[in-house]
C-alpha cells in the first residue's frame, strides 16, 4: 500500500476528481438530424474536408462497422456535458471512416 501525506493525498485526489469530472461524467444522447442540417452546419463539408469518409449506418449494423474502422460522429456539449450522436429520423447512425 502507497502512503501519501495527506496534504499530497488531497491534491492528487482533487486532481483525479476534476479529470473524473471533465473527462468521464459526461451523459450520451441521440440529435436528430437530416442531410440539409449537416450540409446547413458545415459538417458534412468539414469531415471530408479533414478526409473522412460518410455513411448511414443502421444501428443493428453498428458493432460490425465500428470493427471495419467505422466510427459514430458525435457533437459534444462541453457545457452540458452531453455526447451528442447525429442520428437520421428513421434509426440510422452517421459514422466516419479516414479514408
Amino acid at each position: 500500500m502507497i502512503h501519501l501525506p495527506l496534504s499530497l493525498a488531497g491534491v492528487v485526489y482533487t486532481a483525479l476528481k476534476d479529470i473524473k469530472a471533465k473527462y468521464f461524467d459526461w451523459k450520451e444522447e441521440d440529435k436528430i438530424v437530416d442531410v440539409e442540417w449537416l450540409e446547413r452546419k458545415d459538417i458534412k463539408a468539414e469531415l471530408l474536408a479533414q478526409g473522412f469518409e460518410l455513411k448511414r449506418c443502421s444501428r443493428n449494423r453498428l458493432d460490425v462497422r465500428v470493427e471495419e474502422g467505422w466510427e459514430e460522429v458525435c457533437e459534444p456539449d462541453e457545457k452540458n456535458k452531453v455526447i451528442k450522436r447525429l442520428v437520421f429520423r428513421d434509426g440510422g447512425v452517421l459514422i466516419r471512416r479516414k479514408l
